[in-house]
């Protein structure tokens, strides 16, 4: 790293630091307002959040393609958080924009220098002594527009939080396996940590998509928007190696429909167990179906999950997980 690198992008130096230091707690999560900073014209508002599910920092680091997909996935912090929309302090008011969040490792990142600086302006963090680094993560909130310097009295103030809504996510891997030729729905159940109780989906039906489907289905695209052949040649020849990169392979691509109180998210277990394929030729592609029935014959909305590479060898047995649930947080307000 080159010393103008260093200096320009990892010492931190405000203009000016009005240190709050006040610990809190939102939706179970552990959270502590730092402080307002002010550089180039500009407030940013920093944060920092706790993740007891992070897993901790190790000095050996494991290389990406020794690793399963599942063991990517496992045990990671999934990264949604609570956003502040706006900070009240008497008669001021400061909206922000946007929003960037670091994790704190100790030799390689540039949130390991601010949280120095922090804690150099008697910031101690003393509830987390005893938490590991890893754990830690540093959020900054950056104003919409331009605000003179303010007056460093106003931390005085009792200051409001307003928060945005947003969706909390947990992982939860629970293991299926549902014959591929469904005669009727098939009732499955998982545990919903954020209730504390059993939820239930049902499967409809497995089939396979192919190239043809998919072809079929762009002409349709294509007639119903009034798309020339220049729009739709590009998405043709894409899926095209797509199906054929999935048919050397001998594997097909698979659409489940079930019904369910929302969308979940599933992942086949011979993905979850696959190593992880570094090449951007082996890259999963995005697919999005909606099925022709809005509700299924328990009341609950119908969904399609896709699988992608399942082996033709498997396709008489699916086995597949639930990845995760979520839960939607409406929008909040927090005095501290």
């Amino acid at each position: 790293m080159k010393l103008k690198t260093f200096r320009d992008q990892y010492i931190f130096r405000p203009l000016q630091t009005i240190v709050i230091d006040k610990p809190f707690e939102l939706d179970g999560e552990e959270m502590h307002l730092i402080a307002l900073t002010y550089e180039d014209h500009f407030y940013s508002l920093w944060l920092m959040t706790y993740s007891p599910n992070e897993l901790d920092e190790i000095e050996e680091k494991v290389e990406p393609w020794n690793r399963t997909n599942r063991e990517m996935l496992k045990g990671r912090k999934i990264p949604n958080i609570r956003t502040i929309e706006s900070l009240e302090m008497g008669e001021t008011l400061l909206e922000f924009n946007s929003t960037s969040t670091d994790d704190i490792h100790f030799n390689e990142s540039e949130a390991i220098h601010k949280l120095q600086y922090f804690i150099e302006k008697n910031v101690e963090f003393h509830q987390w002594d005893e938490i590991d680094l890893s754990k830690l993560k540093l959020t900054r909130h950056k104003c919409s527009r331009e605000t003179p310097m303010l007056n460093r009295d106003l931390v005085d103030e009792k200051i409001k939080l307003n928060f945005r809504p947003y969706e909390k996510e947990a992982e939860v891997f629970y293991k299926y396996r549902v014959d591929f030729n469904v005669e009727k729905p098939v009732k499955l159940k998982y545990f919903n940590p954020f209730i504390e109780k059993e939820e239930y989906f049902y499967v409809h039906k497995f089939e396979t998509y192919d190239l043809e489907d998919y072809i079929s289905s762009l002409e349709e695209i294509k007639n119903l928007r009034n798309l020339s052949e220049e729009q739709v040649s590009p998405m043709r020849e894409m899926m095209t190696h797509f199906f054929n990169n999935l048919k050397s392979k001998d594997c097909s691509l698979v659409l489940m429909t079930y019904e369910a109180d929302r969308g979940l998210y599933f992942r086949s277990t011979e993905f979850l167990d696959r190593k992880i394929e570094m090449s951007s030729s082996n890259s999963t592609t995005g697919f999005f179906f909606k099925p022709d029935e809005k509700f299924g014959e328990y009341g609950k909305r119908l969904f399609i999950a896709t699988f992608q590479e399942v082996s033709n060898d498997e396709l008489n047995t699916i086995e597949f997980e639930l990845h995760s649930v979520s839960k939607h947080y409406e929008a909040a307000c927090l005095v501290i």
